[in-house]
């Protein structure tokens, strides 16, 4: 996989972006007042690092990339399928693990193609993968 100029922030974007949607999506179905208050907390972290990424896109001249109406739907689907049965804490925890192994793999596999390098960006990505993997750490408490 070759990255193009911008990927990365691409993909941090794009964590951010889905990260708040989920987020939104879940937290009015969270009774755990402290894992509410843990999801709520990476929701606001995930939108910070969206517009750190969008602002860096600007100033590269490059353009936010959007989902797709078909990713749009899917993951929309997935989320609210998942949500429809059991929301237990263990399965909030269960979701937002997998999504922020989700944003890992992604981020890895772009940095370990990239084929120019650029500081901003990967500070960027270095706290956003920090972030993922305190917030796994934090969710295996209510698995």
């Amino acid at each position: 996989m070759e990255s193009t100029r911008g990927e990365l922030l691409q993909i941090i974007h794009k964590t951010g972006t889905y990260g708040v949607k989920a987020v939104r999506a879940l937290l009015p179905r969270i009774c755990h007042s402290e894992l509410r208050a843990e999801v709520e907390k990476h929701g606001v972290w995930y939108q910070t690092a969206a517009k750190k990424a969008e602002h860096l896109l600007y100033s590269r001249g490059l353009l936010p990339r959007e989902a797709n109406g078909v990713q749009k739907m899917t993951q929309w689907c997935s989320l609210k399928m998942s949500t429809i049965k059991n929301l237990t804490p263990s399965k909030v925890a269960e979701m937002m693990v997998l999504g922020c192994t989700m944003g890992l793999i992604e981020m890895h596999s772009v940095l370990n193609h990239q084929q120019e390098s650029d500081e901003e960006a990967e500070a960027l990505a270095s706290e956003v993968m920090q972030k993922e993997r305190d917030m796994i750490e934090c969710m295996c408490r209510y698995l």
